[in-house]
């Protein structure tokens, strides 16, 4: 943040430069689960909870490594 600037300021964006990496995945799976509900793609995927819970917590041990 540079003099003057308040986290309120217009010029501040909170995460800039970083990809919205979550956003991201959380727009495909639920892209993912409306087609699937919609019977346009009908798959059968058991260990999506698997995935999500071992990306959640990829995440979480990111950011306390980044700290």
């Amino acid at each position: 943040m540079h003099e003057g600037q308040t986290p309120m300021t217009p010029g501040h964006h909170c995460c800039r430069g970083h990809f919205p990496t979550f956003a991201i995945i959380m727009l495909l799976i639920g892209i993912f689960w409306l087609l699937n509900d919609l019977n346009i793609l009908v798959t059968s995927i058991p260990w999506l909870p698997i995935i999500l819970i071992v990306l959640a917590f990829s995440w979480i041990i990111g950011f306390y490594k980044r700290k």
